[in-house]
């Protein structure tokens, strides 16, 4: 399927990989897995496309070891792109987590903040920003980007996607 995505002018697949933990990935309902992750990103590049990858910091379950697995994953799978957020938590997920506490990780939400059993709304932002960072400064790494400054760029300001990844890498280089 990714030769044929190439072959008909696909060249960025966006995923929401979101975690690089194995237990959030099911906590989340992904019905994938880090094998299929891998795999996934391996077709891509085969096939010639750019892979991005979207990370969730602070979903129930996520602690300092699950973060620094995601830069892990980050930095050594190949991605060419990511973009990392913070947890938000809708009505919807707020009452899913009354009716499932244990799933949720007794999940509790006061207005945009939140907590958990393993990591409130402040601590997430803390550990996202210091995931950026880390990320940001190194060269190696995948190109920080939001897809919507991106997809602007493609589409409305005349760059190729080669455009837009220079684009990125000056902001990292300044």
């Amino acid at each position: 399927m990714c030769k044929r995505m190439a072959a008909a002018g696909c060249f960025w697949v966006y995923s929401g990989v979101e975690s690089a933990d194995e237990a959030i990935l099911a906590r989340m309902g992904k019905g994938f897995g880090l094998r299929e992750i891998e795999k996934g990103i391996k077709n891509v590049k085969a096939a010639g496309m750019a892979f991005h990858g979207n990370f969730m910091i602070g979903f129930p379950g996520e602690t300092e070891a699950t973060v620094k697995r995601a830069h892990e994953m980050i930095t050594g799978s190949g991605m060419d792109t990511v973009s990392l957020t913070v947890l938000g938590i809708t009505g919807a997920m707020a009452a899913l987590a009354e009716k499932d506490p244990a799933k949720f990780a007794q999940l509790t939400r006061q207005g945009h903040q939140w907590k958990h059993s393993t990591m409130d709304f402040d601590s997430a932002r803390g550990a996202a920003a210091a995931l950026v960072r880390q990320i940001a400064m190194d060269a190696g790494s995948p190109l920080i980007v939001s897809h919507g400054i991106a997809m602007y760029y493609l589409l409305g300001g005349g760059l190729d996607f080669a455009g837009v990844l220079d684009y990125f890498s000056a902001i990292r280089g300044y």
